[in-house]
């Protein structure tokens, strides 16, 4: 399990599902396997992306300050790689991401070999 947070400027964590609706995981899933079987231009599925998000980003929800703009170098800075390197676009965003994630692990109980 995990989330995103966005962490503003007076330190207050946000999660991302509190201000993108969770319809949004549905719709992008379903983009993802359509982009899949159709032989579209690399343009298409991104805007397709873009329009989704854009259109599950509630601003009354989210932190202080962060609008669809400020929000979009946020999940760029998670997918790309080389995105944290230019500290113009670091400069750009005023908001931090967080990734809070757990995992579950069962303990087995210890066997004991015998010779």
């Amino acid at each position: 399990m995990g989330t995103t947070c966005f962490v503003d400027q007076n330190r207050k964590a946000v999660p991302v599902t509190r201000f993108v609706a969770s319809a949004h995981d549905e719709e992008m899933d379903m983009l993802a396997r359509k982009s899949r079987q159709s032989a579209a231009s690399s343009s298409t599925p991104r805007l397709e992306a873009w329009n989704s998000l854009r259109k599950f980003f509630h601003e009354d929800k989210a932190p202080e300050g962060l609008n669809f703009t400020k929000f979009l170098p946020g999940p760029s800075g998670l997918t790309d790689k080389q995105y944290g390197a230019a500290k113009a676009r670091r400069k750009a965003s005023t908001y931090r991401t967080l990734l809070v994630a757990g995992m579950h692990f069962r303990l087995l109980p210890t066997t004991t070999w015998s010779a």
